[in-house]
This record gives structure tokens, C-alpha cells and sequence, in this order.
């Protein structure tokens, strides 16, 4: 989306190609809503999730010792929440977040129109 956004930014005259950039902003907002949407149905388990979740910092070291990291990463249940802010998890406040930035992008595009 930044880059979308830079690039409708630079874009000069607006015309058709900014509203069609505005609008894959627009798109990548709400694919980010429905990720927001999937994965606190996982938390609150009303559906399964994918296989597992892994998280692991990886920070200085070499490609092999990656990837020994990588393999040997065991998997954590998705349904764990690992951080909340006043009783959301992230996954939470990225619906909300996300359609407002959806919304803001379509109204742009539509005046640009």
C-alpha cells in the first residue's frame, strides 16, 4: 500500500492510472481487514486455523543456522494470543483499522475521479 500510495502521489496529471492505484489500495486494505477477520475467528475459536503458527527472531545469523532455525522451529497453536491492548489483540484492532484506511482510500479515489 505505501508503494501504491507513493506512486498515485507522484503521479502526475491524477487521472485514470491514480484512481486505479487509489483503488488497489483499496483492495489490499480490505484483503488486510479479512486477514484481521480470519484470524480472530481462530482466537475466539469459532473455525480452525492453518497447520501452526512459529515465531523465532532470527537476527545474526548465517543463511545455514537460518535455516537449521527454520527447521527445527516448533509449532505454537494460532489461537494463543500473544499481546493485547485494553483486551484486543492485534488481530483485533486491524479490522477496525483497516476499513477506515479502506474507506479514506476509496473516498480519495472516488473525488479523484
Amino acid at each position: 500500500v505505501a508503494a501504491l500510495s507513493l506512486i498515485a502521489l507522484l503521479w502526475k496529471p491524477y487521472g485514470k492510472q491514480t484512481t486505479l492505484l487509489l483503488g488497489l489500495c483499496v483492495l489490499a486494505y480490505l484483503a488486510g481487514m479479512g486477514i484481521g477477520v480470519f484470524q480472530t475467528g481462530v482466537e475466539q475459536h469459532w473455525w480452525q486455523s492453518v497447520s501452526g503458527c512459529a515465531s523465532q527472531p532470527l537476527q545474526n545469523l548465517s543463511v545455514e543456522e537460518m535455516r537449521q532455525a527454520l527447521l527445527q522451529t516448533e509449532e505454537v497453536p494460532c489461537d494463543i494470543i500473544g499481546w493485547t491492548f485494553f483486551g484486543f489483540s492485534l488481530a483485533n484492532l486491524n479490522i477496525p483499522i483497516s476499513l477506515t484506511l479502506a474507506f479514506f482510500a476509496a473516498l480519495v479515489a472516488l473525488r479523484n475521479k
